[in-house]
């Protein structure tokens, strides 16, 4: 999270709404994870690969366009 936020990261390369994005799916997983403390594994997992799904193609555009830097 912190490399999104940091201008001179990852986060330089991300449009507002990209990091807005990033920073909503990240606060909604971690409430999920709050409010399901009796979560299993799999329920965690499956939470997990939910997130991933839902950043990495934002996270890929990030690292293309800081590539092409």
């Amino acid at each position: 999270l912190q490399d999104i936020k940091d201008s001179d990261k990852l986060g330089a390369h991300l449009t507002d709404q990209e990091k807005k994005q990033v920073e909503d799916a990240l606060n909604d997983a971690k409430q999920w994870v709050q409010d399901h403390p009796q979560a299993t594994k799999e329920d965690l997992q499956g939470k997990l690969e939910d997130l991933k799904h839902n950043i990495e193609p934002i996270l890929a555009k990030a690292k293309a366009r800081k590539a092409l830097d």
